[in-house]
């Protein structure tokens, strides 16, 4: 709980103004974001796994972060993503590897969120990965098309 406070902390700043139960079910959706990161891609399946309703979740994330669910999964799962490229746990990791863990059917659509989140592509060798662990999120990401096509191996 603490950690995902640090987290929500830099994301909304100490100056905003909120209801502490809006700050409970952030938290508590936060850790349910990272820990079912494959099956929550939408706000549906967020709620799917909290006991809110869709409409208590939108507004305690419009309360507690000025954003939607869907941009903070988003933009949540763009942060681990990154993570995951620049620091792999086992050799060296592929982007669409990582695009398919986060549920992106398209490597395309992946590679222009990420674009949007951090102003640069993800990295393909660990001394870009380096140059993109630098950079700090620019701004919430904005509701992407996700592409129908898949990601080819």
């Amino acid at each position: 709980i603490q950690r995902t406070s640090q987290y929500l902390q830099k994301v909304i700043g100490p100056e905003r103004e909120y209801h502490s139960g809006d700050l409970a079910t952030v938290q508590a959706c936060d850790a349910m974001i990272k820990k079912h990161r494959a099956s929550i891609q939408s706000v549906r399946d967020l709620v799917a796994h909290v006991s809110w309703s869709e409409r208590q979740v939108y507004r305690a994330f419009d309360h507690v972060c000025d954003c939607t669910p869907g941009d903070y999964i988003r933009r949540t799962h763009l942060i681990t993503a990154r993570s995951m490229i620049q620091f792999p746990t086992s050799g060296q990791v592929r982007i669409r590897d990582v695009a398919r863990e986060f549920g992106y059917k398209s490597l395309r659509a992946f590679v222009k969120d990420f674009e949007m989140e951090f102003d640069q592509e993800p990295p393909s060798s660990p001394t870009r990965a380096k140059k993109v662990a630098s950079s700090s999120p620019q701004r919430l990401l904005r509701p992407a098309e996700h592409q129908n096509s898949s990601i080819n191996s």
